[in-house]
């Protein structure tokens, strides 16, 4: 049956009219609509705090692993002597157990100790300033060079990370290392992109860089060049599907040789780098006899004699420790993380990003003729390389939101036209990257439960703190503490009550000279690894805490004269890994008690060991024994 006509022509509808909605109060007839943008948008509001819970759990997780104060253990007690024992210019020679530490960490470091005391807080501020400001210039970074999940998803995978965590808040300059990758990163990426004065910024950044950071030479020469050789190439010109904000640069801004601006910064970080090294860097350069002494270091140098040999080995650094992120270990380890940035990067060459990827991918080439002429090893641990924790994070999130587009499609989740089938695959891609993001935030919040509940990096590590704590507690200013044990770098402790009245230290061993016979005969702790450096450390502090004296290998004659007014205290501490002259300890503490009397109070601490060996059965045990007598003019 037909419609019957209607006054706006056949078989057409009348429009209907509906009733305006209600005013608001203070609104007239007149007024204009309510806009939706008056309106809460609850969607921005979570894609714009999203990010900002992601990086505010990575701040909390580097916050808390500092404000716990782990004990220090051995890696850091060894750079912590040499700041609690010297001043600046003290810094300036090579430093205690053949530690190598850039002059742009220790110099701050030192000056912190000379104002603040040379507490473990102390030592680790300027670690844990410079991974926080590592850890908001990536957030930055990320945003400018990723789609925003996948940004979200690189900075949550940064801030979860286990070892950019720990190396936030240890007395090591490892998160300098990351906070000058970052900053020389970006500023390669604003050549790469164009922008107005890059590579004066590049310049300037690189050639302060060198001072701070042993590994940023990797980056400035590496990233450096790629951005000139870019620059200079028009096929590597942006293209359309480049990165959100990359500026392409004008044809004519191009050119086939570098052009001087180039040149000049990378001759100015050359200078830098040269400058540093020839003044202070070359003293700290390992021997090739120390090399092979470490052991641990050895097998991380390309085998340059070995060619047939460089595949494996590149394929074992490459999954092992060096891609440890969010976590990892050795032996292949870090394979998931190795395939997710190979994956991320197919995808970032397919899509046209090769500038970028290319310029990511530089500082490896140096890396790896560092590693062949054995001046720095390419892997063994992710803390050595903390640098390429930015492209590898990058990477390693756009190959998870390639990987979650790919499952979405292998998942037949498509409807019959093109615009059916879009919406459900991107909803798919968008869940799967969520739920990647949610579990890298999830290590950020399980790094600091696992602090608070576990304080410590090793249970010798706690119990060698809670004996100093102990006797801390027990001396009083102007007590003697006498070690049976001798270092060979530095004076005895380095602080002014050091000085004997009637007998100049020797430089060599740490005692005076009329102690050489004790000093020769008793062991010298600075071959006991990490268990010495600990017990150096805690030595010197408290001697700056509670003003007492320290001695290392004295003869108990030399202790009768000293002027003090105090008690005196023997330490005596084994290990049952290195040898111990049992003998010549008897005969010590046998003088020492007929020179100062019978003991007042005896203290034995065991500060345990590892787990049994297989093989042997035996386990490694570390004792410290703390004993009291009169002294001075107490006898």
């Amino acid at each position: 049956m037909d419609r019957p006509p209607t006054p706006l022509g056949g078989g057409e509808k009348t429009a209907v009219r509906t009733a305006p909605p209600p005013l608001r109060p203070g609104q007239s007839a007149n007024s204009p609509p309510p806009s939706p943008r008056h309106l809460p948008d609850w969607a921005a509001f979570g894609r714009r705090s999203a990010l900002a819970i992601v990086v505010a759990l990575a701040i909390v997780a580097r916050l808390v692993r500092y404000a716990v104060d782990f004990p220090i253990w051995g890696d850091e007690a060894f750079v912590a002597c040499s700041l609690l024992a010297r001043d600046l210019a003290g810094l300036l020679q090579p430093l205690e157990f053949e530690m190598v530490v850039p002059l742009g960490w220790l110099l701050p470091t030192g000056w912190l100790v000379e104002r603040l005391g040379g507490s473990t807080l102390v030592l680790r501020l300027p670690a844990l300033l410079a991974g926080l400001a590592a850890l908001l210039l990536f957030a930055g970074l990320a945003r400018r060079l990723l789609p925003r999940r996948t940004a979200l998803l690189a900075v949550a995978w940064f801030g979860g990370s286990y070892y950019l965590i720990r190396h936030s808040a240890e007395v090591k300059p490892y998160a300098f290392d990351l906070l000058a990758g970052v900053l020389l990163y970006d500023a390669a990426l604003r050549i790469v992109r164009c922008e107005p004065r890059a590579w004066l910024r590049f310049a300037l950044l690189g050639a302060l860089a060198s001072w701070c950071s042993y590994p940023a030479i990797f980056v400035a020469s590496g990233a450096g060049l790629a951005a000139a050789l870019l620059q200079a190439t028009p096929r590597f010109a942006p293209t359309r599907q480049a990165a959100p904000g990359l500026i392409a640069c004008h044809p004519d801004m191009r050119s086939r040789s570098l052009h001087a601006p180039a040149l000049l910064a990378l001759a100015l970080v050359a200078a830098s780098f040269a400058a540093m090294y020839l003044a202070f860097g070359h003293a700290q350069q390992w021997s090739e006899e120390r090399i092979a002494d470490a052991r641990h270091w050895d097998d991380h140098f390309l085998p340059l004699a070995e060619p047939w040999r460089w595949p494996w080995w590149l394929l074992r650094e490459l999954t092992g420790n060096l891609l440890a992120y969010p976590n990892g270990g050795p032996a292949f380890g870090s394979s998931a993380t190795f395939l997710l940035v190979v994956a991320g990067a197919v995808a970032w060459w397919r899509r046209g990003r090769r500038a970028e990827l290319l310029l990511l991918l530089a500082p490896l080439a140096p890396m790896l003729a560092a590693s062949a002429l054995r001046k720095y090893p390419f892997g063994g641990s992710a803390r050595i390389a903390l640098h390429l924790a930015i492209p590898i994070c990058l990477l390693a999130a756009s190959g998870v939101a390639g990987l979650a587009e790919r499952v979405a499609r292998w998942r037949g989740m498509r409807a019959a036209t093109r615009s059916m089938e879009r919406r459900p695959l991107v909803l798919a891609k968008r869940r799967a990257q969520a739920a990647a993001t949610l579990l890298l935030a999830a290590f950020a919040i399980g790094s600091a439960v696992r602090d608070v509940a576990k304080p410590w990096k090793t249970r010798q590590d706690r119990n060698h703190r809670a004996a100093f704590a102990w006797l801390e507690e027990q001396v009083q200013p102007g007590d003697v503490v006498a070690l049976f044990g001798r270092f060979e770098d530095g004076a005895a402790d380095g602080a002014p009550s050091d000085a004997t009245a009637d007998a100049p230290l020797d430089a060599t061993t740490g005692a005076s000279a009329d102690d050489h016979h004790s000093a020769r005969a008793s062991p010298d702790l600075r071959g006991w690894r990490g268990s010495a450096g600990r017990l150096r450390y805690e030595l010197l502090l408290l001697a700056r805490r509670r003003g007492v004296t320290l001695r290392f290998a004295p003869e108990p004659a030399t202790l009768a004269r000293e002027p003090s007014h105090g008690a005196l205290w023997s330490v005596t501490y084994r290990d049952n890994e290195a040898p111990f002259p049992d003998a010549v300890h008897e005969q010590w503490q046998a003088e020492l008690t007929a020179t100062f009397g019978p003991p007042l109070e005896q203290r034995p601490f065991v500060i345990g060991g590892a787990s049994p060996d297989p093989a042997t059965g035996s386990a490694r045990q570390e004792q410290i024994e703390f004993v009291r007598r009169r002294g001075g003019s107490d006898r």
